[in-house]
């Protein structure tokens, strides 16, 4: 399965935000959509960072009570692990645990095209298996013409 299908199931919405944003709106953000991370663009739309719940909680460690005036830019990941929507979901899955991550920016063509979340990678597996599941036991009852 590829990324792509899972973007499909899941939706092209992407939640952002700019490096100019000030924290506090985008934690809003997070809260209102419910969401763990937002991906970070600039003024033509490329993606320039991610910043999420981890961000947020070194920027309180360090800054508590100067949310307000704070920037995104300041304090979100610029080195951002992506993916392209023909990667595999199990490498995908592998890549976000390799690098201890849990939001994967897909990007086409040098523009952002989704956001995956390691739930989303899960699901979309966990979906397969379960219509493999269902393919072996209609060819073993019987109910699967050959």
């Amino acid at each position: 399965m590829k990324l792509s299908a899972v973007l499909f199931e899941k939706g092209l919405k992407v939640h952002t935000a700019n490096e100019s944003d000030p924290v506090l709106g985008a934690v809003e953000k997070l809260v209102m959509h419910n969401i763990g991370a937002l991906a970070v663009v600039n003024t033509d739309g490329r993606l320039v960072g991610v910043f999420s719940e981890r961000d947020i909680l070194r920027l309180v460690s360090k800054t508590a009570g100067e949310l307000k005036s704070l920037t995104v830019g300041k304090f979100m990941t610029r080195d951002v692990v992506t993916g392209k929507p023909e990667d595999d979901v199990d490498d995908s899955l592998a890549k976000m645990t390799a690098h201890r991550i849990r939001h994967l920016p897909v990007i086409s063509d040098g523009r952002l095209t989704g956001m995956i979340s390691i739930g989303d990678l899960v699901k979309a597996r966990l979906d397969e298996s379960e219509f493999h599941k269902a393919q072996m036991e209609n060819l073993v009852l019987g109910r699967y013409p050959a």
